[in-house]
């Protein structure tokens, strides 16, 4: 009984493209600058900024100027109430605002800045956690690449034995136990290149989601 030649089969891996495929040095950059949920911590912290500025703002008087211009008719018995009577009038005035509830503007204000300065805060440790997630996420990318790498040359070697083993066979030298064992091992060489080459993929979209360039890869 004889089992016919086998044919080499190429590896090669899938990558996914863009970045993902080389952790560069700026990848913490990239996840600064296009980060979702940070960019939402900039968003409200600029939505307190301006909370604060405007509860500041009613604790001050306010000024402005006022005008009125009129034209006027004999009609109105003017005359009679008035020395001198002008057709054409113009009336200028300033009109001050003046703040009544002092206490309640200062509460505001109080709270407005304890606001700001929680949003602050919040930012700060987002940029930090976000800077960590990154990095941990890209030492993942990096050490699949590895364990890919290894799978793929264990399973180049499991087929170099197979065809060795099958060539043997041929020529009445090897035993068919050999070469079925031979077999088996480069299935499970199979078996986990394509394991190592899946879990490269995961960590790669894992870091282009946080870095938030999922988007940009997948159009």
């Amino acid at each position: 009984m004889g089992l016919s030649p086998i044919e080499m089969i190429e590896v090669s891996t899938e990558d996914i493209p863009g970045a993902a495929v080389e952790v560069s040095k700026d990848v913490v950059s990239e996840a600064m600058a296009n980060n979702v949920e940070l960019k939402q911590a900039q968003t409200e912290l600029r939505a307190r900024e301006f909370k604060l500025k405007g509860e500041q703002g009613g604790r001050w008087p306010s000024f402005s100027l006022t005008g009125q211009y009129n034209v006027l008719s004999k009609i109105n018995n003017y005359t009679a109430f008035f020395d001198k009577f002008q057709r054409n009038n113009v009336i200028f005035g300033v009109q001050v605002q003046i703040p009544i509830f002092a206490s309640r503007t200062s509460s505001a204000v109080a709270f407005a800045r304890a606001d700001l300065d929680a949003a602050t805060l919040a930012l700060q440790k987002k940029r930090s956690e976000l800077s960590l997630d990154v990095r941990r996420k890209a030492r993942m990318v990096r050490e699949a690449e590895l364990a890919g790498e290894v799978a793929r040359l264990e399973l180049q070697l499991a087929q170099e034995n197979v065809r060795v083993l099958q060539a043997q066979f041929d020529e009445g030298r090897g035993s068919l136990k050999d070469l079925e064992a031979a077999h088996i091992e480069e299935n499970d060489r199979w078996l986990a290149f394509l394991d190592a080459n899946y879990s490269r993929q995961q960590a790669q979209l894992e870091l282009l989601h946080t870095t938030g360039q999922l988007a940009q890869v997948l159009q």
